[in-house]
């Protein structure tokens, strides 16, 4: 609940306790997802006015993320007590399994419909709708992958537990960006990546960073005294950013 007015927020009615809301996804033709922390998959097409749970065929019930191609094909990545990778093509009324025994954190596809998944144990792609699965980890310093950037069909960035990681082929080779990222310890865990314009913008637990020579160099745009576990960028150029430990969501 707000404490204050938030006159441009309004409260839709979601899946109730104890489903909690975990990740997010609205489709091409305006059909709404929740992913749940621990009942799986809801499905709203009124809007968010009402929801039906959707686990048909799904393995997990914590939905990490979500992803959807142009064709209406539907990604969700599940972690927590049951792994993996699954797909819907069915607007959400079944699911496929995919992928097994990993931890899936993200999802991106390209204009190609090519499938970009990350993981807790590396970069996985399919150029075939899913049929096919293949690792690709070569010159990354750290296999936890939380976050995709997709800058063209070929260039990819991914935040890790160990930066910033650029590929140029698909990610067949990565190449770490990490100039000017302080590292906490001996890590530099990297929560988020993403273009704006010519802009990359990415966080770690304790700061914001930008880049402008896409990832050459990284500039600390602020410094923060909590935890930071996500970081968004709006069409008006608002940045968004979550605190974990305290749910809170600010605003620049």
């Amino acid at each position: 609940s707000f404490t204050y007015a938030q006159i441009a927020w309004e409260k839709i009615n979601g899946p109730l306790y104890p489903a909690t809301p975990f990740s997010f996804l609205i489709t091409s033709n305006g059909t709404q997802f929740i992913g749940t922390d621990n009942t799986g998959l809801f499905r709203s097409t009124d809007g968010g006015q009402t929801w039906e749970l959707k686990n048909s065929g799904l393995n997990g019930d914590r939905i990490t993320c979500m992803a959807a191609t142009q064709n209406g094909t539907i990604y969700a990545g599940m972690a927590a007590a049951i792994y993996g990778l699954a797909r819907s093509t069915d607007n959400g009324e079944t699911w496929q399994n995919l992928i097994y025994d990993v931890e899936v954190q993200t999802i991106q596809v390209n204009s190609l419909g090519h499938i970009f998944v990350g993981t807790n144990s590396g970069f996985y792609k399919s150029t075939n709708n899913g049929a096919i699965w293949s690792s690709y980890n070569n010159g990354l310093l750290n296999t936890k992958i939380r976050a995709i950037e997709v800058v063209t069909d070929s260039t990819l960035f991914v935040a890790t537990d160990q930066g910033i990681h650029k590929t140029t082929d698909e990610g067949y080779n990565w190449y770490p960006k990490n100039q000017g990222l302080v590292p906490r310890g001996n890590y530099i865990a990297t929560n988020s990546i993403f273009l704006w314009g010519d802009t990359l913008y990415s966080n770690t637990t304790d700061a914001i960073y930008f880049s402008t020579n896409f990832g050459e160099q990284w500039i600390q745009k602020a410094s923060l005294s909590w935890s930071v576990y996500d970081l968004q960028l709006d069409s008006n150029h608002v940045l968004y950013l979550r605190q974990n430990l305290q749910k809170n969501l600010f605003r620049s």
